[in-house]
């Protein structure tokens, strides 16, 4: 026996299992109308030797469940779930469809599917993990007759299929699955866009009243737009390559208040030689951000480091080749750490190498130490223009916070180095020379970057729609020739399953108003 109720409704790729119909009336209002309803089936898209046979890339396996009810809004939910498709297993199916029907028009349909590339019979939805341990496949007859003979419910695996929920006002259960449906709208499943895109995500989100709640766990996969752009987890600098999947994680909760977050990920450019890297993570015990870009083949690389413990006990942050007012201040490197880990001594750290107007240039160090009774201090500062004139104040000191007239200074000094006069007019002539031949070696680097760069943005944007082209092949060319006649036999289908699908629901209004009329006699008897 097949496992299915098959041709359902008169239309040969419709298969049904595991059907759950249930109406409640509330028999306090004449008439009685309907005040919760329960819908559902497993089910296949499909011939059905095709989805008993499990024949792939010729069906699909899914299932729905709707529950309404007028008084207890939280009982309303809807739940969908498919093991996966794509437009080749869509395209295959009405091919199947034509054929069992011996519409002329199959050929057509077949002759358009072997002129699409690929890539685009690739795209479609399928499960977020699809090697997940214990999928098989769909809920069958046998599965509802063996758990119902015990007395037990279908073994439903959410990992197994891509699934979306709605179920805005409260939790639910449906029972002949033993499936829970949170609170909220939830999405799970990967999706393939022309092979270029691949995205696996997890998603939950709760906004409607009580404490609300934001999940999603996304990975994109290595993405390459031919060689103009990148997408990856890492990026390699010595390489030029990117590695891995970009992740990004948030659970954000209210109550209790909470926040999980783990950010990663890298993209290039690599005809503009330019490239961006990301990480972040929060969680219970740290507060972790790291990012570095270059741009046109490092002519600046501002980078960026902060790492804060959430319970106060270590900060630090680290900023470098930070560039303001068009290079006329550049931070070449700013530094702070404070560690105050518990029951232990105190240590804070400073360091800063600025310059200004490309010549003047400082740089700095302050640390502080614990010591038992206080704290251990010291700094240095150099100032000054690197090759005619520098000075260096340095010094430390000791600080008693439990006899202050016990703090002192240990030590205070100071250093000029200038040049010579002759040393430094030979100096002043190179810094002037060197002036102006950097001027005019970066006038030429500047027009050398500038032709180059028009000059590779028209390559990517050529590349670009080559590569468009070449994804698209010749689909373009064939679907003019062959769109009438896809048109005529999509007519024709949508013909007849329109008319089997009334016919069906005639049906179905004549049974409820049968049961209706015998129910009102029934009442006024």
């Amino acid at each position: 026996d097949s496992e299915y109720w098959n041709n359902v409704f008169g239309i040969p790729i419709i298969q049904l299992s595991n059907v759950i119909a249930g109406v409640a009336f509330n028999i306090a209002i004449y008439p009685p109308i309907p005040s919760k309803i329960l819908l559902g089936a497993a089910g296949c898209i499909g011939l059905a030797t095709n989805c008993e046979e499990k024949i792939s890339g010729h069906y699909i396996d899914g299932g729905a469940y709707l529950g309404l009810n007028v008084y207890v809004k939280a009982k309303n939910f809807l739940f969908a779930y498919t093991s996966g498709f794509d437009i080749n297993t869509i395209m295959n199916i009405a091919i199947d469809l034509l054929e069992h029907q011996g519409n002329t028009y199959a050929s057509a349909f077949r002759e358009l599917k072997d002129q699409l590339p690929q890539s685009i019979l690739s795209t479609g939805v399928t499960p977020k993990i699809s090697d997940s341990l214990g999928c098989g496949a769909t809920i069958t007859k046998e599965d509802m007759v063996d758990q119902g003979a015990s007395g037990g419910n279908i073994d439903f695996n959410p990992d197994c299929y891509a699934w979306v929920s709605i179920s805005p006002f409260g939790d639910n259960i449906i029972e002949s699955l033993d499936l829970s449906i949170e609170k909220g709208i939830g999405f799970s499943g990967k999706i393939n866009i022309f092979d270029t895109v691949i995205v696996a995500a997890e998603m939950k989100i709760d906004v409607f009243g009580g404490s609300p709640s934001f999940f999603i766990d996304a990975k994109i996969e290595n993405l390459s737009i031919g060689d103009y752009f990148l997408l990856g987890g890492t990026y390699d600098s010595d390489t030029g390559a990117i590695y891995g999947d970009a992740e990004f994680r948030v659970d954000l909760s209210t109550a209790p208040s909470s926040l999980l977050v783990n950010i990663e990920g890298a993209i290039s450019i690599p005809t503009l030689k330019t490239y961006a890297y990301i990480r972040a993570v929060v969680d219970d015990t740290q507060i972790y951000f790291e990012g570095k870009m270059s741009f046109f083949n490092g002519i600046f690389e501002p980078s960026a480091l902060v790492e804060l413990r959430t319970d106060m006990s270590y900060f630090h942050a680290n900023l470098q080749d930070i560039v303001f007012f068009g290079g006329v201040l550049v931070l070449n490197e700013i530094e702070f750490e404070i560690d105050a880990p518990k029951n232990e001594e105190l240590s804070v750290y400073f360091k800063a190498d600025i310059t200004a107007l490309a010549l003047l240039r400082i740089c700095g160090e302050f640390s502080v130490d614990g010591n038992g009774n206080g704290f251990d201090m010291s700094f240095s500062v150099t100032g000054g223009i690197d090759g005619l004139a520098t000075m260096t104040v340095s010094g430390s000191a000791t600080l008693n916070t439990e006899r202050i007239e016990e703090s002192q200074f240990n030590s205070f000094e100071y250093k000029v180095d200038v040049v010579s006069f002759e040393e430094m007019w030979e100096a002043g002539k190179k810094v002037v020379e060197d002036f102006v031949e950097g001027i005019q070696e970066g006038v030429n680097k500047a027009k050398k970057w500038i032709s180059n760069t028009l000059s590779d943005v028209g390559d990517v944007l050529n590349g670009a729609l080559s590569f468009i082209k070449d994804r698209l092949g010749n689909f373009v060319n064939n679907i003019t020739s062959l769109l009438g006649a896809a048109l005529e036999s999509f007519v024709k289908l949508l013909d007849d399953v329109g008319g089997a699908v009334l016919n069906a629901a005639k049906n179905i209004l004549n049974g409820i108003g049968s049961i209706l009329s015998g129910l009102a006699d029934f009442l006024s008897g």
